[in-house]
């Protein structure tokens, strides 16, 4: 004689964490479910598993790398900013005589300090200085010891 059961959801299983739960994942909605990783600049999938290395690396705790609750707060209060070395370029261009070539009119290469090195992030503090207004970010990368 068969048997009925009754199911209920388990509440303690977690959705698994996807590229389109993350802060810097930006949806194309497109019908191949891609979208921008604006953390590691390349193009991803809606349903690509965030990695440990992925969490790791935006900062993101993962309670099963941190059985203690308040250990992973302590880490980030004790991290502090991190210099950055920042390619400006302006948007005015000039226009060669000879060859009607263009090149921007200024360029400059800046150290500035943030909390985390991402794109949206130094943006954020380039955009919060007067004297770089007209300037956009054309690359930042992680100085070397002997860059300083």
């Amino acid at each position: 004689m068969p048997q009925l059961t009754a199911f209920r959801p388990n509440r303690s299983l977690q959705a698994s964490e996807t590229c389109s739960n993350c802060p810097n994942f930006q949806n194309f909605y497109d019908e191949r479910s891609r979208g921008w990783c604006s953390h590691f600049d390349q193009v991803t999938r809606t349903h690509h598993p965030r990695t440990a290395t992925c969490n790791a690396t935006i900062g993101v705790p993962s309670h099963r790398a941190c059985p203690v609750g308040n250990l992973a707060g302590v880490a980030r209060k004790v991290q502090s900013h991190q210099s950055v070395m920042v390619e400006l370029i302006t948007h005015e261009l000039d226009i060669d005589p000879e060859d009607g070539f263009t090149s921007p009119k200024d360029e400059q290469t800046i150290k500035i300090d943030v909390p985390k090195i991402f794109r949206q992030v130094v943006e954020q503090v380039i955009a919060s200085h007067q004297k770089f207004t007209g300037y956009y970010v054309a690359r930042f990368w992680k100085p070397e010891e002997d860059e300083f």
